[in-house]
């Protein structure tokens, strides 16, 4: 039987896409407990209850998030970072023993997801079109992408249009990864996938205008191929719970570049646009049947803005150590 109220935990309050997803889960009478590293994060003091956690990797992690979810009655997990995310992965069973549900996939897919060689790897295997790895810096071709094997947004990504960028951009970084570049429209693909696999939202948007990695202009569209082979990932990878999808439409078709085992930066856009994406993950929150949605609004515009928070310096000491 559901809940009245249910309580999602959601992590990284302190992102900057935060507060529109909080505000999407409380326009569905969702009790929202946050969670950041970070004591200075916007979200903890925007919520009535918060707590400032160690990061996803540090050992302590998963014993306070699992003391936090029986203190606030914590019914589902909705974690970003991808230390987070795995960590959780790797405990699903112990959060599901106490009645919540992490809305991620098996550490297996998580880890995939994760490893973007890896990723690569599982496109090829599965048909999926994805930009050229290069093995080494020798058989490169230019212009091409340098980027942390390991990350997310766009930290330590860059273009090297010559041999000598590509080794500044290589020694930079512990492990590199070099693919093709490839010129086009940039998208992300938003989707909601149960427990049986099957994808119930699927939506793309397009990413106008981009800063620090995250979308701050972005429009919905109606895509076939892209939301067709989107779903193909999704299956073949045997995804669950909300996802994103980075893929790059060019004069010569899709190319799809990674997964995230999470909603993405700009998802809130795609809540705004399939207005059964928030019901549907509550029904797999509270056990019930769940169906696809029967649509999205395409052409839906979000344009973002900066927003302030003023408080007293006690409002953030009684979070620090």
């Amino acid at each position: 039987m559901s809940k009245e109220q249910p309580t999602i935990l959601l992590s990284a309050v302190g992102g900057m896409p935060s507060l529109g997803i909080i505000d999407a889960l409380q326009e569905h009478d969702v009790r929202v407990v946050g969670i950041d590293a970070d004591p200075y994060s916007y979200g903890i003091q925007c919520l009535d209850a918060s707590y400032v956690v160690p990061s996803g990797d540090d050992p302590a992690f998963v014993d306070e998030l699992y003391d936090i979810v029986q203190t606030e009655e914590i019914d589902a997990l909705l974690c970003s970072p991808e230390q987070e995310v795995e960590a959780v992965s790797q405990h699903r069973e112990m959060f599901l023993d106490i009645g919540c549900v992490p809305l991620c996939p098996d550490p297996r897919i998580v880890k995939s997801c994760i490893d973007k060689e890896r990723m690569q790897n599982v496109f090829e295997d599965h048909g999926i079109p994805t930009p050229t790895t290069y093995s080494d810096v020798e058989s490169a071709e230019f212009p091409c992408i340098v980027k942390p094997r390991f990350g997310r947004g766009s930290t330590g990504v860059n273009i090297a249009q010559n041999r000598k960028e590509l080794s500044v951009y290589v020694d930079n970084l512990d492990q590199p990864l070099i693919q093709e570049f490839v010129a086009g429209e940039e998208y992300t693909v938003d989707l909601l996938t149960d427990e049986g696999g099957e994808v119930l939202s699927v939506i793309p948007r397009r990413r106008i205008n981009v800063e620090s990695g995250k979308s701050v202009t972005g429009m919905t569209v109606e895509d076939a191929e892209i939301r067709e082979k989107s779903r193909q990932i999704a299956s073949d990878i045997q995804l669950y719970g909300p996802s994103c999808i980075q893929c790059i439409r060019s004069n010569d078709g899709v190319q799809f570049i990674e997964v995230n085992t999470r909603f993405g930066g700009g998802s809130v856009l795609s809540m705004q646009a399939d207005e059964e994406l928030i019901p549907n993950l509550l029904r797999m929150v509270n056990g019930e049947p769940t169906e696809p949605t029967g649509g999205y609004e395409a052409g839906l515009v979000m344009l973002r803005n900066y927003t302030e928070m003023f408080v007293d310096r006690s409002d953030i000491e009684q979070y620090v150590q």
